[in-house]
Order: structure tokens, then C-alpha cells, then sequence
């Protein structure tokens, strides 16, 4: 589509190193056959690289079978290559994903994952005899992935492959917890097939619905909406940063302290926290620790604790007292 038209009437003994070189100028510059409104009249740097590749594979070809002395791909200058720019979550978006993870079941998953930078295959055949809980020490040392739909577990294939990694302790305790509730020797089994884990396949799926599914923007509002949201929360935060100056209190009470709800602007400029009964992560978001979780029982309806520690119980009302 490209190759040939442009440079496919030079004998293959004339072509020089120049040749290929102008041609490859051109296909940035205006080498797009279709689509050029929507993508601009100049090929990507990728599908020039691309270009290049077959045009020296070719002539690598050519010098082989005797029909030229050298290559005359080799040496031409070419586009650099750009490494995809990393996405990374603030902490607002990363409480915001975990909350939602959590609530569907896959949050020791996520947190094992972001502690350990473990692939895919790695993280999916971890079982629990890997896993040292008195030490924290986590042994790598296989993979699984999938072949024509069949799992397949080999062993990994270096030495520097095979690791050992420490988790931090909070870590560990999550996965003491989250150990209490599977059945399976695997960490991370599926739900449908007995003795297995989970594929590599499906949990990349469950994560590349994050952006989506995981909340990082579900207002449902449209663009004049959100501008008038987006209005008021800047007065909010004003408020919050300036307010306690002027004798202005905020008073905020919500069941999802994420910043869905609560702008993370705001929250940092709140001085008094108060949580009821939550797990560790409510609570470390809203409290900075998990004493929430720690300190009061779940049967302790109607008891709250601060940041600091003071803990206090509210009046309870039952129903026949109403």
C-alpha cells in the first residue's frame, strides 16, 4: 500500500540509503491514504518504524540471495521511538478504586497487585503456601497463562525471574483476613471452575473496566451540571481552606467519604474527624488510621471514635422506644 507505489520503480541495484530515506520523509509528512481528515495527512512515527522494518527485512533478503552487496535500510534515520505517556491515579482516584473494588470482591486482589508490581500470570498463581505470614515473605516462583482456552502453569523462566518479595504488614494482615474466607489453596480462585484461579484474561478485563465501572466519574450529569457542581465545590473548598479564619465551621456527614463525595481539597482541611463502625479502609480514609476497625466491635451500634483515639457512644433508640 505504501512501499510499493513509492518506490517500487527503482531498480533494486539503484536504491541507495537516500531513496529510502526521502521516502520515509514523505509518509510522515503526507504518506496517509485514507482517513486523513481524522487523523491528519502524515503517517505515525509507529507505522513508519513499521515501513522500515519491512523495507529491511527485504533487501536483508536481497543481500542473502546475492542480488545486492549491502543494505542500504541500515543506517537510515528514523522517527524516535515515544513511550506511552504512564497514567497514574491520584490518591482520591485510588481510594475512590479501592472503595469500589472492595465492593466487589476484589480488593485484597488490587492491593496485592499494587504492592508487589507482580504480573498478571505471576499474581494469578500465587497460592497460599507462598506466602510466609509470620515473615511476610511472598515467593515467586511460577505462572499461569492460557492456551486455546486451557490453563497452562510453567515455572518462571529465570533465575532473576524467581524472587522473593517482603509485604508490608498491613498488607499481610489484609490477606490473614481475606485468607479466612477461601477454601481454595490458590489466592485468587474462580468462582466457576473448582480448584483453579482466576485467568489472567478476566482480571484484565476487570481492570481495564476501572476508568468505567470503578467510579472515576459516574455523576451522570451533563457538561452545564457538572460546571455548576464544579462551581460550588470550589466555594466549598474556599470555605474549608479559609473559613475556620472567620469562625466558619463545615459540617459534613455521608456513609462514602470518598471524593466522589467529598473533594479531597476539602477533607484535608477538615481538623475534626469522627467515624462509626468501619472497615480498615473507610476508616484510613477517614481517619488516617484504621482504629475505626480496630476499636470498636461490630455489635457497638451507635459508638464513634475520633482521630485521635476519644471514643464516645451516641444515644441508641430502638424502635419500641420511638
Amino acid at each position: 500500500m505504501h512501499i510499493v507505489p513509492e518506490i517500487g520503480n527503482i531498480p533494486l541495484n539503484k536504491l541507495t540509503q537516500n531513496d529510502l530515506q526521502q521516502f520515509y520523509t514523505r509518509l510522515k509528512k503526507n504518506g496517509r491514504k485514507t482517513l486523513t481528515e481524522r487523523y491528519g495527512e502524515g503517517l505515525s512515527d509507529r507505522m513508519v518504524r513499521m515501513c522500515h522494518a519491512t523495507c529491511r527485512t527485504a533487501l536483508e533478503k536481497a543481500v542473502q540471495d546475492g542480488l545486492i552487496r549491502t543494505n542500504p535500510a541500515i543506517g537510515c534515520k528514523l522517527p524516535p521511538k515515544r513511550a506511552r505517556e504512564m497514567q497514574v491515579l491520584d490518591r482520591d482516584e485510588l481510594q475512590r478504586f479501592f472503595i469500589q473494588a472492595q465492593a466487589e470482591g476484589y480488593y485484597e486482589l488490587f492491593l496485592l497487585d499494587l504492592a508487589t508490581g507482580l504480573r498478571w500470570g505471576e499474581l494469578m498463581a500465587l497460592q497460599w503456601d507462598d506466602l510466609d505470614f509470620e515473615s511476610g515473605v511472598l515467593n515467586v516462583n511460577k505462572q499461569v497463562y492460557q492456551v486455546n482456552g486451557e490453563l497452562q502453569f510453567s515455572e518462571l523462566k529465570t533465575k532473576n525471574s524467581i524472587r522473593k518479595i517482603v509485604l508490608p504488614p498491613s498488607v499481610v494482615e489484609v490477606l490473614k483476613e481475606y485468607k479466612k474466607t477461601v477454601d481454595s489453596r490458590w489466592m485468587f480462585p474462580s468462582p466457576v471452575k473448582e480448584d483453579c484461579p482466576l485467568t489472567p484474561g478476566v482480571v484484565r478485563r476487570i481492570y481495564r473496566m476501572a476508568p468505567d465501572g470503578y467510579g472515576l466519574d459516574k455523576t451522570g450529569a451533563d457538561s452545564q451540571r457538572k460546571k455548576l457542581l464544579a462551581q460550588i465545590e470550589n466555594k466549598l473548598c474556599t470555605i474549608a481552606r479559609q473559613g475556620r479564619a472567620f469562625g466558619i465551621h463545615l459540617i459534613l456527614a455521608t456513609q462514602r467519604p470518598d471524593a466522589t463525595i467529598i473533594p479531597g481539597q476539602i477533607r484535608n482541611n477538615m481538623d475534626f474527624r469522627v467515624c462509626g463502625r468501619a472497615d480498615n479502609v473507610l476508616s484510613q480514609i477517614i481517619l488516617d488510621n484504621t482504629s475505626a476497625a480496630e476499636q470498636i466491635p461490630k455489635d457497638a451500634w451507635g459508638r464513634f471514635i475520633t482521630a485521635d483515639g476519644t471514643v464516645f457512644q451516641g444515644y441508641l433508640f430502638d424502635e419500641g422506644q420511638l
